[in-house]
């Protein structure tokens, strides 16, 4: 979960006011580089071996020094380290072994027959506090991007990771993403009116909600009555979480539904400066129950639920790092 001061979202940028979150590493030492592979430039930030095509390193993230990439037909798979054939990756961790450097983040990469089936290529592309780009990741059409700590840049650094927290693969309608039981999850900002069911979880600014049903009280199945405060109608609740498991306080939701905010609203916030003065609703009807974002500066995010598939221009929130996901 992300604590006050620590990854906490950013102000309104030039982009649109893109909520994102906060926590730069510090620069890495360059490391002398001897032995590049043909065509490879070094990062001038950290020395990591960029393949033919990379205009941001594929470590840190730094715009690298030479110019735009050549056509994709001329750069081929080679203008990303996770498209890289299995001998040619091999062959870059060997180099990166000798150099001192990091190794690059390993692929998992569909057989040789069913490229081109599974869905086209897709971006990951890496934004800063501005909302500008400052890295990008490509997948090939059925590659599947892990992610965790264990997977090694750029997620190795960021300890709201699990070590195996998910993974990413681009199909045709979208990016379908798994989460592996991960304890912060991923989250992506709802562009429209959304379903949320029992068990959802969603953040408003710095603040972590969890939507639970409350439904009638039902005897046991031996008839005995539960026992319990008088319910004047509540059909549902917000916990506020301070964890992702545990919870510090709780709002029933009745009638047509509860609204939050820093300013206005059944719930506020007045001390987060990441939440708007009216900044998302819960509502419920005959169809189900929904979340709603009203506006805000910085968003809403919901929780993803394994196995979504996420449209493509759609942005994610994973751990500490805010990413739109594009259709090559």
């Amino acid at each position: 979960m992300l604590q006050p001061g620590v990854g906490a979202y950013a102000p309104p940028g030039a982009s649109g006011g893109i909520g994102i979150p906060l926590n730069t590493p510090p620069p890495v030492a360059p490391t002398p580089v001897a032995g590049l592979p043909e065509g490879y430039s070094a990062c001038p930030t950290c020395a990591f071996p960029n393949p033919p095509g990379f205009a941001f390193c594929g470590r840190c993230g730094n715009k690298l020094a030479f110019d735009a990439a050549p056509a994709a037909e001329e750069a081929g798979s080679a203008q990303t380290v996770f498209a890289q054939a299995p001998e040619e990756l091999r062959q870059l961790r060997d180099q990166a072994r000798s150099a001192g450097l990091v190794e690059p983040l390993p692929a998992v990469v569909a057989p040789a027959a069913s490229l081109g089936t599974i869905g086209p290529s897709a971006r990951l592309i890496m934004l800063g506090p501005d909302g500008s780009a400052i890295g990008e990741r490509v997948l090939a059409p059925g590659e599947t991007l892990p992610i965790g700590r264990a997977a090694g840049p750029p997620w190795d650094e960021d300890a709201y990771l699990d070590n195996q927290h998910g993974s990413l693969t681009p199909l045709v309608e979208g990016i379908r993403t798994e989460d592996f039981g991960s304890l912060n999850g991923i989250y992506v900002k709802l562009s429209e009116r959304t379903e949320i069911q029992s068990g959802d979880q969603f953040r408003v600014g710095q603040e972590l909600l969890l939507f639970e049903d409350l439904p009638e009280p039902t005897p046991t199945d031996d008839g005995t009555e539960r026992m319990g405060s008088p319910n004047p109608g509540y059909w549902g609740r917000l916990s506020l979480m301070v964890e992702p498991t545990v919870a510090s306080q709780a709002y029933a939701i009745e009638g047509e539904g509860i609204t939050v905010g820093r300013e206005v609203g059944d719930i506020t916030f007045p001390h987060d400066g990441y939440v708007s003065g009216s900044h998302c609703r819960i509502v419920g009807d005959d169809t189900g129950v929904f979340v709603e974002d009203l506006g805000s500066s910085n968003g809403t995010y919901m929780r993803v639920r394994s196995g979504t598939i996420l449209p493509y221009g759609s942005l994610v929130l994973i751990g500490q790092k805010l990413f739109q996901l594009e259709r090559v």
